[in-house]
C-alpha cells in the first residue's frame, strides 16, 4: 500500500480492511506490517479462474485505495521505503512472532507468490517436497522482482529470498521418509515451544494438510498478471507430471541439498541469467536452458489441466526480463527509484487492467485429474479433489486467520479433534521415533467438505493400494475416516 504522491510505503492498510465486503472479510486480510495487505482467492478450477477472482477483488481494493489517497503496487520488495518505518499489525499472533524473532522481524517487508498444488495424502506431499527441490531454484529465477532495497540496487535479484532466509525454520527442506515423519516433528517443536503451530515451518516448499496441498513459496511476487499466471500453470503442471511418475512407482532420483542450495543462491543472484548444476549430469547448464527443458517437459500436462495457455507466458519471461531486470533498467535510466515504483504500476495497469496490491491465497481447484488411478473416494488428507491449487501473494508471514492442522493421539485427545493444534501422540515429547499413531487431522474450510483423517503410519505401504480397499481399514466417525489402532 504506497501513498499515490510519494509513492513510499503507507500504514493505512486497516483503512482499506475496514471497507471489505462480508463476502471477502476471509480472502483480504492484514499481514504483520500495516503497510501492505493479502488478497485471497476461493477455490477455482482453472488458472484464468484465478486471474478473474484475483482482478475482481483488485479493482475494488483499487478503487478503495484511490479514494484514500492510496495506490496498490506489486513487487518482491518496495524499492525504496525503510523497514524500520514500518508498523505492526495488531493481533496476539504477530505480538508473538515480533516477541520471538525481535529485529528479524521488523525486516520482513517483503512480499512473495505461493502456490498450493492439492495431492491425495500426505505421504504424496512429502515424497512431492523431496523431489521439487530440484526444481526450486528454476522458479525463483523466472520470478525475482526484488532487487532494490532501502533505496538502493543490492546487486541481488531477488533480496526477498535473502530476507527470509534469516528465519529460523525458513529456506529449503529437510528430507523426511514419509508423512509420520514430518507430523512427529511438528509434534515435538510445538511441544517444545519453539513454534506455536505447523504455521511457522517457513520451508520454500512444505506440505498444508489444512488445505490438503503441497505449497510452492520460494517464489518472488511478480510483477504482473501474465507473470503470475504463468508461474501458477507452471507449478501446477509440474507438480501433476511429478505425481504421476510417484503413481507409477519411479524411482526417486535425488538432488543433492548443497547442490539445490547452490542453484537457490544463483538464481537469487542473478535471475534469469543464472547458471545452474544440473544434478543429473554434474555439469553447468544456464538457467534459460533449464526453463525450456521444464516447459518442454510441463506442456502435456498443462494441456490436461488447461492451463497450456497461461503456460506460455513464461516465454514472455524468456524474451522481455524479469522484474527484477526491468526494475534495474529503469532505474538505469532515470536515477530516481520513485520511477521504479511508478513504472511498475504503470506496467501492471498496462497489463492488467488494475494497479495491482501484494496478493495471498488464489486457490485452484482443477477439473478432475487426467491422470489420476484412484477413484474419486480418495482418502485425502484435507478432503480435497486432487489438482486443486492455491497461489499465495503475499506478504512474509502466514495469516492467524486460519485453522491450522492438528496433531492429536486417536485414544487420548479424541475429545479435541476440532482444536487448531494438538500435541498428541502416543509416545512421549522427547522419544526419538515417530509414534505410529500420530494422525493429522485438518478443520474444513467453506470451499470444501469436511476432512478425513489421514493415518501417516501406513501411507508410505498403501498410497498406491485400490481405495475401496483402503477405506475398508477404517471405521467412520463424526464426518472421519479413523484407521483403527492396529500397533
Amino acid at each position: 500500500v504506497v501513498d499515490r504522491d510519494t509513492l513510499a510505503l503507507s500504514n493505512s492498510v486497516q483503512q482499506i480492511l475496514d471497507r471489505v465486503p462480508r463476502q471477502w472479510r476471509d480472502q483480504i486480510k492484514p499481514e504483520l506490517m500495516q503497510s501492505y495487505c493479502e488478497f485471497n482467492t476461493g477455490i477455482c478450477h482453472t488458472v484464468k479462474e484465478v486471474e478473474h477472482d484475483l482482478v475482481e477483488k483488485l479493482q475494488w481494493g483499487q478503487s478503495v485505495a484511490e479514494e484514500l489517497g492510496l495506490t496498490l503496487a506489486w513487487g518482491g520488495t518496495h524499492p525504496f521505503s525503510p523497514w524500520s518505518e514500518q508498523q505492526y499489525s495488531p493481533g496476539e499472533r504477530y505480538t508473538w512472532l515480533t516477541q520471538a524473532m525481535r529485529d528479524i522481524s521488523r525486516r520482513l517487508v517483503v512480499f512473495g507468490l505461493h502456490v498450493h498444488v492439492g495431492v491425495n495424502s500426505g505421504d504424496k506431499a512429502i515424497q512431492l517436497c523431496d523431489r521439487l527441490l530440484r526444481h526450486l531454484p528454476t522458479l525463483l529465477a523466472l520470478s525475482v522482482n526484488s532487487p532494490m532495497w532501502n533505496g538502493r540496487d543490492t546487486g541481488l535479484s531477488s533480496y526477498r529470498s535473502g530476507v527470509m532466509e534469516a528465519l529460523p525454520t525458513a529456506g529449503l527442506p529437510y528430507h523426511m521418509r514419509n508423512w509420520s515423519e514430518y507430523v512427529w516433528l511438528v509434534d515435538h517443536l510445538v511441544a517444545t515451544n519453539f513454534i506455536q503451530s505447523i504455521r511457522e515451518i517457513w520451508w520454500d516448499v512444505r506440505p498444508h494438510a489444512e488445505f490438503g496441498t503441497v505449497e510452492v513459496r520460494v517464489m518472488d511476487m511478480p510483477m504482473n498478471m501474465q507473470h503470475l499466471s504463468a508461474l501458477v500453470a507452471l507449478t501446477q503442471s509440474l507438480v501433476a507430471g511429478i505425481s504421476e511418475h510417484i503413481d507409477r512407482g519411479a524411482y526417486l532420483v535425488d538432488c543433492h541439498p548443497m547442490i539445490a542450495k547452490q542453484n537457490k543462491w544463483h538464481a537469487a543472484r542473478f535471475g534469469m541469467d543464472a547458471s545452474f548444476v544440473n544434478p543429473d549430469t554434474m555439469k553447468a547448464v544456464s538457467a534459460v536452458n533449464t526453463v525450456r527443458a521444464l516447459l518442454d517437459r510441463c506442456r502435456p500436462y498443462a494441456e490436461q489441466l488447461g492451463c497450456a495457455t497461461e503456460l506460455e507466458g513464461i516465454n514472455d519471461i524468456l524474451e522481455h526480463g524479469t522484474g527484477a531486470s526491468r526494475q534495474r533498467e529503469t532505474f538505469r535510466r532515470t536515477g530516481d527509484m520513485r520511477d521504479v515504483v511508478r513504472n511498475l504500476i504503470e506496467h501492471q495497469q498496462a497489463e492488467t487492467g488494475v494497479r495491482p496490491a501484494g496478493c495471498r491465497v488464489a486457490r485452484l481447484s482443477g477439473p478432475p485429474d487426467p491422470l489420476a488411478n484412484a477413484a474419486a473416494a480418495a482418502i485425502e488428507y484435507a478432503g480435497h479433489e486432487r489438482w486443486h491449487v492455491q497461489v499465495h501473494d503475499h506478504g512474509a508471514h502466514p495469516t492467524p486467520g486460519r485453522a491450522s492442522a492438528a496433531l492429536a493421539c486417536p485414544a487420548a485427545q479424541r475429545r479435541r479433534q476440532r482444536h487448531a493444534l494438538r500435541r498428541g501422540g502416543d509416545r512421549h515429547a522427547d522419544d526419538a521415533q515417530p509414534s505410529r499413531c500420530s494422525r493429522m487431522h485438518a478443520r474444513g474450510t467453506q470451499e470444501g467438505p469436511r476432512p478425513a483423517a489421514y493415518h501417516p503410519s501406513r501411507a508410505r505401504r498403501t498410497h498406491q493400494r485400490a481405495i475401496p480397499q483402503q477405506a475398508a481399514h477404517g471405521h467412520h466417525r463424526a464426518g472421519e475416516l479413523i484407521p483403527p489402532n492396529d500397533g
